[in-house]
């Protein structure tokens, strides 16, 4: 399935059962539903897809789609990123519900720590 938009990789992982969403901590990843920390490690990557357009900062994200073995839990990890300079923007991913938001530059020097859960 060809997917352009973030509500359509949202949506498209909420069929195959993904319904957790992560927030990131100093010490992993909170599921919010169920308030349990995974700590990095605990949690694989199944897919990721990467959205970028010039006017919709809902589509400047990385959508995660997460699963923890343990649990066997499914979840998505969604990180808005944008130029520091489109601060409007920026505020309107936040005001969106994006689990995280960065500078364009903050994503890419920061993406190993964003996947491995610790900001």
């Amino acid at each position: 399935m060809e997917m352009t938009t973030l509500a359509e990789a949202v949506t498209h992982f909420s069929a195959l059962g993904y319904w957790g969403s992560f927030r990131a901590e100093e010490s992993g990843l909170r599921e919010v539903f169920s308030g349990k920390l995974y700590p990095p490690g605990d949690l694989w990557i199944d897919d990721l897809f990467r959205f970028e357009g010039e006017t919709d900062p809902g589509d400047q994200v990385v959508l995660f789609a997460l699963r923890e073995v343990g649990d066997e839990l499914l979840g998505t990890y969604v990180v808005a990123f944008g130029p520091h300079v489109h601060e409007e923007r920026l505020a309107a991913a936040r005001e969106a519900g994006c689990d995280e938001v960065l500078s364009r530059g903050e994503f890419f020097a920061r993406v190993n720590a964003i996947v491995q859960g610790s900001s």
